[in-house]
């Protein structure tokens, strides 16, 4: 059976899983949607351990529904990324 982990950032992630997301998954036999919120406390070492959390059973994908806006500057790369001009 696959496992699918969402780890999502706030409110407005967590209802578009819910609502969106959720129906499409569960639809599909053998699939198991779980999500975690982390209500906008969500730093790089905290994401990092929800990710590694959720790859210790087998058959697991792990993405993820973070609002960029705040972004906390642990995450790799970040002062980097504030340097691009051109988002798109």
């Amino acid at each position: 059976m696959k496992r699918i982990c969402i780890i999502v950032e706030g409110e407005t992630e967590e209802e578009f899983v819910k609502s969106i997301l959720s129906p499409y998954f569960y639809s599909k036999n053998n699939t198991i949607l779980q999500y975690s919120n982390q209500r906008g406390d969500l730093g790089f070492y905290k994401y990092k351990s929800k990710v590694k959390g959720f790859l210790y059973e087998k058959d697991t994908i792990v993405t993820s529904l973070i609002d960029f806006y705040r972004l906390r500057d642990s995450f790799p790369a970040y002062n980097d990324s504030k340097k691009i001009i051109d988002k798109y």
